[in-house]
Formats: structure tokens, sequence, C-alpha cells
């Protein structure tokens, strides 16, 4: 059992099949255009009112493959006043976490009440690991979640490992305690010190570039190369060179882990390079340069065109 786990009801809602009112709602939205908002608020309660979970799910679907959906504002405060709609949010069936990490700003927005509701069901004893972690994934879509600044930390306890790690990774990018930030990165999870690392990638802390630095002393190959990817996206000229000279390292960890920080970047420097690692000698460094080239269509900007941060708290 989670430490952060309190003793409620079980959490709203339930699990939406097919039905004849999920069907009708999905093609509400195209038969109504924008200036007969009163004819389709008529349709549209009608339906709930045969079954409100069915017009959620049809409504929530439909925000996350079409964000400019006619008649919004109406539409996300009347899901915004409903308690249940987590419930179709953690539903795999229902919506991928992709698609609910797209809905957490849209709904955030909406209501008031978004991030009281979230720890009602992060906190909700039938909320398994894996949803957590499904959990952690959709908030870390939201422009700001700093009211889960203290739960985020408390999972730092928690017994599984890729939650500890995900959740450091968030608190990382959140908090402004220099402090918290180097408790995860004595963390003798090599994870977890990755993504302490990370999760100030592109932040504008002012200790932020001291941490990367650091990093580079690490025994992981995950923290270094977080730590040099850190580096490059405050700009640091050296960093990408230092990136090309370990696509030469022994260890075919230190190479895929190039590769793969060279997808992150997307500078066009290093494309000729995945191109060469393909041809590695270990199957793992060929295969994650493979899934790192871009296609011939994918932009990527040169050095000078990457993102810098300036340093600032």
């Amino acid at each position: 059992m989670r430490t952060d786990q309190i003793v409620e009801k079980p959490f709203p809602g339930r699990a939406v099949t097919q039905n004849d009112v999920l069907t009708r709602a999905r093609t509400l939205f195209q038969r109504f255009p924008p200036e007969t908002f009163g004819d389709f608020r008529d349709q549209f309660h009608k339906l709930a009112a045969e079954d409100a979970d069915a017009v959620q799910l049809a409504v929530l679907q439909a925000f996350a493959r079409q964000p400019s959906l006619p008649f919004k504002k109406f539409l996300l405060t009347w899901v915004a006043a409903r308690w249940e709609y987590f419930t179709c949010l953690m539903d795999s069936a229902s919506l991928t976490v992709s698609e609910a990490k797209a809905l957490f700003p849209l709904l955030h927005a909406a209501d008031p009440q978004f991030f009281a509701k979230l720890m009602r069901r992060a906190r909700s004893p039938s909320t398994s690991d894996s949803h957590l972690m499904a959990l952690l994934e959709m908030i870390s879509g939201l422009p700001s979640f700093d009211p889960l600044s203290v739960w985020l930390h408390g999972l730092r306890t928690s017994p599984d490992a890729q939650i500890r790690s995900k959740a450091a990774k968030l608190y990382a990018g959140l908090t402004g305690y220099q402090f918290h930030i180097q408790e995860h990165l004595g963390s003798p999870d090599a994870r977890i010190r990755a993504n302490a690392v990370e999760g100030l990638w592109k932040s504008n802390r002012s200790f932020a570039k001291s941490v990367f630095e650091a990093a580079l002393a690490d025994s992981s190959h995950r923290v270094v190369i977080n730590g040099l990817v850190g580096l490059y996206y405050l700009g640091d000229p050296l960093s990408f060179l230092w990136l090309l000279e370990l696509a030469q390292h022994p260890s075919e960890q230190y190479r895929a882990a190039v590769a793969w920080a060279l997808g992150e970047v997307k500078d066009q420097r290093g494309i000729d390079l995945l191109a060469r690692m393909t041809e590695d000698e270990s199957e793992m460094v060929r295969n994650r340069a493979k899934a790192e080239l871009p296609t011939p269509s994918e932009p990527r900007p040169s050095g000078s065109d990457r993102l810098i941060v300036t340093g600032q708290d």
C-alpha cells in the first residue's frame, strides 16, 4: 500500500461500453453548426438524461481528437461539473494515455476543482500502480501543477521503482527547492537520478546548469547523457561534441543512450552519425539508432536554432 493512500469510498463513475446513446452523442457534434447552439443544447441534454456517462465519454473522445470542437465552453463546463470524468480518463478502453494527457490542460482550465478531483483519484484505494503511472504521465501534460508538489514529493517512498522515478522527474521540473533536487540526485536508483536531471530540462532554475554538470560525473550512462542533453538545451557549445565522442564509447548502453539523445535534441548535425550507428555491432544500438532517425518530412533544427533557456529563479 502506498503511504499516501487514504480510506474513502470507491471512485464514482463506470466504464462505458458501446451503446446507442454513445453512438448518437458522437454524431451530434457534426450535425449542428455553431449558429444553432440552442438546438444543439436541447438535443445534448436529452441524450445526457438518457445516459450521462456515455455522453461524457463521447465529449472527451471528441475533444481528444478535435480540440477545436464547436460549443467548446458549454461542453467542457458540463464535463467539469461532474466528478466522474476521471473514470473515463483512466479507462484505457475508452481513451489512450496520450489522448487523456492532451485533455488534461483543457479540463484543468475548465474545472476549478480539477486538482481536488485528481488527488481523489490518485489516492483512491482502487487506483493501481499501473493506473498511477498513467496518471503521472497525464500530469506531465499540464502547463503547471504546483498544487501537487507535496504529493509528488511523497511518492519518493513508493515501493514501485517506476513510480518513484516518474515522480522524481515531475518534481524536479516543478520545485525551486534545490535541497529536494539534491535529495533525488543522491538516490541509489539510477532511474531516479536520471529523471531528476531530465526534470530540469528547459527549466529556468538558476541551479540547473550546476546539476547538469554534476551529472556528467555520475556512474550511470542514463544520468550522464541526461546531463549532456540538459546542457545542450542551455546552449552549451561543447555538449553536442561530447555526445559525438560518447558515440564511440565501448559500452553499448552508452552508445544506445547517445542515439536516443540525438533523437531527443533533433539536431541535424547528428543525422549522419545516427545513420552510421544503424550499422553498429550491437543490436541494441542499431535498433535505437533506427528508431531515432528522422523521417524525410521531419524538420530538424541546426545547432544555432536550438532552444536556449536563460537561468533565473
